[in-house]
């Protein structure tokens, strides 16, 4: 599940009502957990489909502007479209990049590619501006 559903308050409202009605004491923990698991899945599949409803219904509205506005309306709201678009594609590759962060296996294959071995060792240790000579007295 993204993580922006997670954060949104439409989902965490719904989901709340839904774990409130369906909520029983008297089941075990694994039914509980059962219909936690269920309430979250059929919560984020309604979500997710009422956001597609409303984007559909937006699109066609704007199209409608598109197609029956004067020239300057056209001309603004062609900006306007294509300036939330850029900021849509810049929010779209700033989750990718946060996401590819986030997954160690390929942040640990990006750091051995990035710096490979290393090609120098340590020259000279300095212990409270004192020239360290034997390596076994740092504590």
């Amino acid at each position: 599940m993204p993580r922006w559903i997670l954060e949104d308050e439409d989902f965490q409202q719904s989901l709340q009502r839904r774990l409130t009605v369906n909520f029983d004491r008297v089941l075990s923990a694994s039914r509980i957990a059962l219909r936690l698991s269920n309430a979250i899945q059929v919560t984020t599949k309604k979500f997710i489909k009422r956001r597609k409803e409303a984007s559909r219904k937006f699109n066609d509205n704007l199209d409608a502007i598109l197609t029956q506005g004067s020239p300057f309306v056209r001309a603004y709201a062609t900006d306007t479209i294509n300036t939330f678009r850029i900021h849509d594609i810049v929010d779209e590759e700033k989750n990718r990049k946060i996401e590819r962060e986030c997954n160690f296996s390929l942040r640990h294959k990006k750091l051995g590619r990035k710096f490979g071995h290393p090609t120098t060792g340590v020259k000279l240790i300095m212990v409270d501006g004192k020239r360290l000579v034997k390596k076994k007295r740092i504590s």
